[in-house]
């Protein structure tokens, strides 16, 4: 039997689905991280019910990565029944404060990612000293799943 705050608790269907995309949306926010919720269709009438959420967000690797983790540690139970994750051109890093992320120890998790690499523009012996250190984005397209159960 799972806890009570295992579930997304809301009145109907649609709520549900909207209560789910504002808390990951939410959780991406304070990882600064980019969530774009995708098309999805609405759950099923009746409960339990499981909820899937179409997304895509885009961030620092360690942010994205943390967002990640934040998504399968938090309340409620969810987890990513598909992720795929996929290098971005390189950025050269903001000169504010490093990122606070902290990359997941999951082995599960890595064991569910494709990390695709694309390749980084070299840096001249020049400048190589004076330029910031280079910042990997990353893109993450997944779908995340949760249980609704009614009110």
């Amino acid at each position: 039997m799972l806890e009570a705050d295992s579930w997304v608790h809301a009145p109907d269907g649609g709520t549900a689905m909207r209560n789910l995309a504002a808390l990951i949306t939410g959780m991406g926010a304070r990882r600064g991280v980019q969530v774009t919720m995708n098309a999805g269709a609405a759950p099923a009438t009746g409960a339990p019910v499981l909820l899937t959420l179409p997304l895509t967000a885009r961030g620092e690797q360690a942010a994205l990565l943390a967002f990640i983790a934040d998504v399968e540690a938090g309340r409620p139970l969810l987890r990513f029944r598909h992720l795929s994750l996929q290098r971005q051109a390189q950025a050269p890093m903001p000169s504010a404060a490093p990122s606070s992320a902290i990359a997941p120890q999951s082995p599960n998790l890595t064991d569910a990612m494709t990390l695709e690499s694309g390749s980084a523009p070299a840096a001249s012996a020049d400048n190589a000293m004076d330029a910031p250190p280079p910042v990997t984005m990353v893109q993450a397209d997944a779908v995340v799943m949760g249980l609704w159960g009614g009110n």
